[in-house]
């Protein structure tokens, strides 16, 4: 078995740059991607270019070999369907499987389908050049970006405009009886009470983000925010 293949993960490690897309539908730090399909004899395959500017020698190099040696590793569909079934926790489509792997160059998603007729082997390159620059904070230690931010603070819920009340590593958020008469007002108020308990604009950024989408996400930390910006 090759060495790659015990690396491989059901954990998409960088959510933020799979669903970082442009208008094109593809991730900003894509390369390109594999499309395979086996015909019952052998697998066809082709290539997909989305960003040449993302060309490197080594990066290039290491994608060819790992399409080479995934091919090699499922000679056949059959073969890549049991390695599915065996290495997969539960999938909500038990034709679909989706793996992830990061090797020295690139960070790669690896998406098989076991449906006979079918595209059944999908493989997107990621730049990890292009990842780190774009993101700064990949990789960064949860627990030193969680020490940055307050217990409490307030917000502002965008669907409704009114005052909200959001928890220190908890999804979602309380309601306050704070009243505004606009989502305007509503922001003024945010940030006066923040200014009260200490609370940054930075912070209080982090805190919305991690309320929707976890505090181990990278907008959960306040260094991700330019202080006095809107984005």
């Amino acid at each position: 078995m090759s060495s790659w293949i015990n690396k491989l993960t059901n954990e998409n490690l960088y959510p933020q740059v799979t669903e970082d897309k442009t208008e094109n539908g593809y991730a900003k730090s894509e390369l390109a991607y594999f499309r395979a399909d086996y015909d019952g004899n052998k697998w066809w395959s082709t290539v997909w270019p989305i960003n040449r500017d993302l060309e490197s020698t080594e990066l290039v190099k290491e994608v060819d070999s790992l399409f080479a040696d995934i091919l090699n590793e499922f000679p056949d569909l059959k073969t890549m369907t049991s390695y599915c079934h065996t290495h997969f926790e539960d999938p909500w489509d038990k034709t679909v499987f989706d793996y992830y792997l990061e090797l020295e160059y690139g960070f790669y998603w690896l998406k098989m389908i076991t449906r006979k007729g079918d595209y059944n082997l999908y493989l997107h390159c990621f730049s990890k050049a292009d990842m780190t620059e774009r993101y700064p904070l990949l990789g960064k230690d949860i627990s030193s970006m969680n020490n940055d931010l307050p217990e409490m603070c307030y917000s502002v819920l965008p669907s409704s405009g009114e005052v909200i009340i959001i928890k220190r590593d908890e999804t979602g958020y309380y309601p306050s009886d704070i009243e505004s008469k606009s989502i305007e007002e509503a922001a003024e108020l945010a940030a006066y009470y923040n200014k009260r308990l200490g609370v940054t604009e930075s912070q209080e950024k982090a805190m919305f983000a991690g309320s929707m989408f976890g505090f181990d996400a990278p907008t959960a930390d306040p260094s991700y925010y330019k202080e006095g910006t809107l984005s």
